[in-house]
């Protein structure tokens, strides 16, 4: 058997799409990754990203974190976030009509290619920089915490802002 480091309660083949369903069905969770998000304009699926990171033992260092980044910046901006407009605008208007349940399946299925786009980066980006560029730790509450710290400090936040979001992990 060989021994890569990796968590010993982690699946590292699960998907990232796998992970973050799994993960963000817990309420508690899912508040906390809305509340981040309504409230520094924190991206849902980096947070589940940087999670699923950190469930592998992987940590993400500022440079790698800018590609992610850069790798799904185009796609989030000009398809989901419109997308996430629209269905909170049909929510308000009618929450049970077609259209919102509509929107809300291409929003769905909007945040999938992004973490899709995510992993297939996560596979270049970490691969290519093995030879140092990544850390990889067995202690996942530590790989989450430094993986949020880079998060924090690149979008110029307190740490502090996504301590909900990392408590919400602790019972998962």
């Amino acid at each position: 058997m060989e021994d890569d480091n990796r968590p010993q309660n982690s699946d590292s083949d699960v998907t990232l799409w796998d992970y973050s369903l799994r993960v963000y069905a817990d309420k508690v969770v899912s508040q906390a990754c809305l509340a981040a998000q309504d409230t520094y304009n924190v991206d849902v699926c980096l947070l589940l990203y940087l999670a699923w990171l950190a469930h592998r033992g992987e940590q993400i260092s500022k440079s790698q974190l800018g590609q992610v980044v850069n790798a799904c910046e185009d796609w989030r901006n000009a398809v989901v976030l419109p997308l996430r407009k629209q269905r909170r605008r049909w929510k308000a208007v009618d929450s049970e009509s077609w259209e919102y349940a509509a929107l809300k399946r291409l929003e769905q299925q909007a945040e999938r290619d992004q973490l899709q786009a995510m992993e297939a980066s996560f596979s270049h980006i970490f691969q290519a920089e093995a030879s140092g560029g990544t850390a990889r730790q067995s202690d996942i509450a530590y790989c989450l915490s430094e993986n949020l710290k880079t998060l924090a400090a690149a979008l110029s936040l307190p740490e502090s802002a996504l301590a909900d979001f990392r408590g919400a992990l602790d019972g998962v």
